[in-house]
């Protein structure tokens, strides 16, 4: 809730660059709620592979986004602006690669204009939403399905990546 009370005169000299970036105003304390409230809500098996993660964060953030019009981490934009096909090929090959939780391992203290941060979050949210754009009752589906393979290869997002400019 910190991160979500930025007003004009609150003070960010004394935060890092990743606190910087997630740090919002109190209009979207309502779709950080709607993110928490999504992960007890979601049927995910959930392992220790970074594509499962993506699935569960990103699942989160596009119930948030959904039911409130705002995306949380608008500030990736900065890292895939252009680039989305290169990130998701450094992602790929460690998606199903157990232990490996996070895409990058580096502590939020590091992140930096060059250090990207919630990429393969990106990702799961992409892939949620063409899930749920493919399949008929695809909200319910997707908060009710298990396996976060299924979602992914049900999304056809690799489909999808190779016909956009992204």
């Amino acid at each position: 809730i910190n991160f979500y009370t930025l007003r004009k005169d609150t003070k960010l000299e004394e935060l890092n660059y990743y606190e910087r970036l997630i740090t919002k105003s109190i209009e979207y304390l309502p779709a950080c709620i709607v993110h928490e409230l999504t992960h007890p809500n979601q049927k995910l098996f959930f392992g220790d592979y970074p594509l499962e993660e993506a699935i569960r964060e990103g699942m989160a953030d596009y119930f948030a986004e959904l039911f409130t019009s705002q995306y949380l981490r608008d500030y990736v934009t900065v890292w895939t602006n252009g680039k989305v096909k290169s990130w998701w090929n450094k992602f790929k090959p460690i998606m199903y690669t157990k232990g490996a939780t996070t895409f990058f391992q580096n502590g939020p203290a590091e992140i930096s204009p060059n250090h990207p941060v919630h990429i393969s979050t990106y990702f799961g949210y992409h892939i949620c939403k063409r899930y749920v754009s493919n399949k008929k009752g695809g909200i319910h589906k997707l908060l009710s399905e298990k396996l976060p393979r299924a979602i992914f290869s049900e999304s056809f997002w690799e489909d999808y990546l190779a016909t956009q400019g992204l």
